[in-house]
């Protein structure tokens, strides 16, 4: 079911009957080398009605395929990217341990915070991730285990100064934190003022290990480019950090246009941390991971740590599976584009349908440093559709609505 397509190509007249009866698409190159329009079909849409919404094919089209003589598509049948599989031999606790309970959330009362401590307990993660008040109360829930206790400091923003920084950190690591989550400033970084960023990391980092705790630093990558990224690795692994961390999970900043949008751990952004990160130096990835799939995909792109609030559902997952003490092989697909929750700084996502029990996803993806305007999705969706009246507009905003809620879970 072809719902949307990229921006680049503007929109072209296309069938009526598309809404019904799809077929799948190859991606096509453009011009540009680096450049790939990727569309995935997921499934049809049962319910959609075509007199109100109608589907518009790129200008010039995408290659079909035929479609399918007698039976509708099924899910991730005509994912059309290329996917490397990557076996991995893991084991329940190489699972756990890569866990970092994020209770974070700035409304967690204390009795849901210590509901979250007892599930790190429980299913023995790598450590707790809390506020900063909350250092004692988690060592005292945490006692007689080897889950760690991991504050957060200059979060979610990174806009407090270098001193009181240090001086969070100080305290948390007098307090007996193991470790300690940093959010560097973040407009500092865009505005290339790199000895101001690596002053303050030294200086943090500096303050964590000599209380014989560990730092990681927190990019909030949806906000960089690749180069800022590839600077952050390097700083970093020259002082050489404990971790570097793609994001704080809480980036949801309002844009010019009104709306929101985040990405978090990205493919792409955890690859390149990977590459520009000295081998020491480990990779944690956070905002997204949610599911068993998500942590399996991640570990083979070569993260170590994540943080997740979804512990107990991904390693009961992991569980049915059938990993458990001794080593399981296991197959990861890594995909090129992800269908669903995230949108990756340099997609151009359309649109993720729910509403209907259907997911179409077309999204370009290329070597652009310059990051595209924002648009909100209803003016990405009425553009690419066509849709030019009120009834039409109630529709896209319905469907958007319901992917968004989706979107939570």
């Amino acid at each position: 079911m072809i719902l949307f397509k990229s921006a680049k190509y503007g929109a072209g007249a296309g069938p009526e009957s598309a809404w019904t009866e799809a077929a799948p698409f190859r991606y096509r190159k453009d011009k540009a080398p680096t450049q790939k329009v990727y569309v995935t079909l997921v499934s049809t849409v049962a319910q959609a009605d075509p007199a109100s919404a109608r589907s518009r094919i790129a200008d010039p089209p995408i290659t079909p395929y035929p479609p399918p003589p007698t039976r509708s598509p099924q899910p991730n049948q005509y994912l059309t990217t290329t996917m490397p599989t990557v076996k991995l031999d893991i084991t329940l606790k190489d699972l756990s341990k890569m866990i970092d309970v994020s209770l974070l959330h700035p409304t967690m009362t204390d009795s849901e915070i210590l509901a979250g401590l007892q599930d790190a307990r429980t299913y023995d993660a790598a450590a707790a991730c809390v506020k900063p008040y909350a250092v004692t109360m988690a060592l005292e829930a945490l006692e007689g285990t080897s889950v760690k206790v991991c504050p957060v400091i200059g979060f979610p923003a990174g806009n407090s100064t270098t001193a009181v920084k240090v001086y969070e950190a100080t305290e948390v690591v007098k307090e007996g934190a193991q470790e300690v989550d940093m959010v560097i400033n973040i407009g500092k970084a865009l505005s290339g003022d790199w000895d101001y960023v690596s002053d303050e990391i030294g200086q943090i980092n500096a303050a964590v290990t000599a209380g014989g705790a560990i730092l990681k630093v927190i990019f909030e990558t949806d906000y960089l480019q690749d180069s800022d990224i590839i600077r952050l690795c390097e700083i970093c692994s020259a002082f050489g950090v404990g971790f570097v961390k793609t994001s704080t999970g809480y980036g949801f900043n309002k844009q010019s246009n009104g709306m929101y949008s985040y990405a978090g751990a990205t493919d792409h952004n955890l690859k390149l941390m990977r590459q520009h990160s000295s081998e020491k130096v480990q990779i944690k990835a956070a905002g997204g991971v949610r599911t068993l799939d998500d942590l399996l995909r991640v570990r083979a792109l070569g993260v170590t740590r994540v943080g997740a609030t979804a512990t107990k559902e991904i390693l009961q997952e992991a569980v049915k599976r059938g990993i458990g003490k001794e080593p399981k092989t296991v197959e990861v697909t890594i995909p090129d584009v992800i269908a669903g929750r995230r949108v990756a700084n340099e997609y151009l996502a359309l649109g993720t349908l729910f509403s209907t029990g259907a997911i179409a996803w077309a999204a370009s993806r290329g070597g652009s440093k310059k990051k595209p305007e924002p648009e909100s999705l209803l003016d990405k969706a009425k553009s690419t559709l066509g849709v030019g009246d009120s009834d039409e507009e109630a529709f896209i905003k319905k469907f958007i609505a319901d992917a968004e809620k989706e979107a939570k879970h």
